[in-house]
């Protein structure tokens, strides 16, 4: 695979997209590459789409050599990947329940319905956590805040949040999904994040 310098960026320009990831698991890793801090315990780091007839779709990590190759900075890259990757992917939102078909049994759900947000191709579809006017939207939709759930690189889980909640329920659930059902590579974070309806503020719960 080509070094990301080698690319011409005006032909890649259109190419650029973002994706998170967690910031201590990629301590070593983001020391080479550009990458905006978000909430404390993750990332954002960019790469280019590219479409290889023989490999298929390749994401190649843009690194720090390339950003100084082609004179651009991090926030550059940021508003590049802001529009491409939202124009690329779209953006996709649905309850577990019309994803699989079938209504579950277990008791956070039925408490506070739970819903599946991220994009269109199901890849990295976590980074919809950096859509604001989303948040905004889906809290008008639901009348109230809500916690975000960062199940994997790939998506999030929305759940409206219900008084009768306790989030230590959530942070456990986490944990066991992260250490039994996800990959290692794909495990994004073991917080949960809350979007305030009030003030428009997505924080790190816990």
């Amino acid at each position: 695979m080509m070094n990301t310098e080698n690319y011409d960026f005006d032909q890649i320009k259109d190419r650029i997209c973002f994706r998170l990831v967690n910031k201590e698991l990629n301590n070593e890793f983001l020391e080479d590459v550009p990458h905006i801090v978000f909430q404390n315990d993750l990332a954002v780091i960019f790469y280019i789409l590219v479409e290889n007839a023989e490999e298929g779709i390749q994401n190649p990590t843009i690194k720090n050599s390339a950003m100084i190759f082609w004179d651009v900075d991090t926030m550059q890259l940021y508003d590049l990947a802001a529009e491409n990757t939202r124009r690329i992917f779209g953006i996709k939102l649905m309850t577990i329940g019309d994803m699989l078909g079938q209504q579950f049994l277990n008791i956070l759900i039925e408490e506070s319905p739970m819903y599946i947000a991220t994009n269109n191709e199901c890849l990295f579809g976590a980074n919809i956590m950096l859509y604001n006017d989303v948040l905004e939207e889906f809290a008008d939709k639901i009348g109230m805040d809500f916690y975000i759930i960062p199940s994997s690189v790939h998506e999030c889980i929305f759940m409206p949040i219900n008084n009768n909640m306790d989030v230590s329920d959530i942070v456990k659930m986490i944990f066991e999904v992260n250490t039994t059902a996800v990959a290692d590579e794909e495990v994004l974070s073991y917080s949960v994040y809350m979007y305030t309806k009030a003030d428009g503020q997505l924080t790190r719960y816990s």
